[in-house]
């Protein structure tokens, strides 16, 4: 949810964890490839992305359209040229200091030790399972997003259909209340 992404963000301890978290959301990809983006993979005058084979998980070379948003986050960003990296990273630690899991729980860690001592057992469980992951999960479980064609979900996403749909189809009940009022709306 919004609160949460917001409260991670703030409590996060690198300044880029906001962007790459936004950027994770919006291209539906993979923290190790948004972490690998270089400036030389952005085209923010066709608005696009090149997904590098070599940081794809699928192996796979794709370009691909970036949103608004996408595109809004990456002008925001300090600009380097060439095949520099969009995130900076000085070496093992500071890689590791991007790792969505590492910053999302160092951020995770300082909000909670914030909030009065009888609210952060309900904010613990609030933050289980969230995090880089739980963005693309938004990302590729939005109804829009999955009313598109299978093969443009994989273009998009870098990630094969079959998987997409068996890792991260949740259907509860809102959606299947939305499918039954439009079904019986048609007939």
């Amino acid at each position: 949810s919004a609160d949460l992404r917001e409260g991670l963000i703030a409590h996060a301890t690198n300044d880029e964890f906001g962007a790459m978290l936004i950027l994770e959301r919006e291209t539906k990809r993979r923290n190790s490839a948004i972490r690998q983006l270089l400036w030389s993979d952005i085209d923010l005058c066709r608005e696009t992305v090149r997904w590098r084979r070599e940081t794809d998980k699928t192996g796979r070379e794709s370009v691909t359209p970036l949103t608004k948003a996408a595109v809004d986050v990456l002008r925001a960003l300090p600009r380097r040229v060439g095949s520099l990296p969009v995130f900076e990273s000085k070496g093992e630690r500071a890689d590791r200091a991007t790792r969505g899991s590492d910053v999302a729980q160092t951020g995770e860690s300082a909000w909670i030790v914030e909030v009065p001592e009888a609210e952060r057992e309900g904010l613990r469980a609030r933050l289980r399972g969230v995090g880089f992951h739980a963005e693309k999960r938004s990302g590729v479980g939005n109804r829009q997003f999955r009313r598109l064609s299978p093969v443009v979900q994989e273009a998009i996403s870098g990630t094969r259909f079959a998987t997409l749909r068996d890792v991260y189809d949740e259907v509860g009940p809102e959606d299947i209340r939305a499918e039954m009022r439009a079904v019986a709306g048609s007939s």
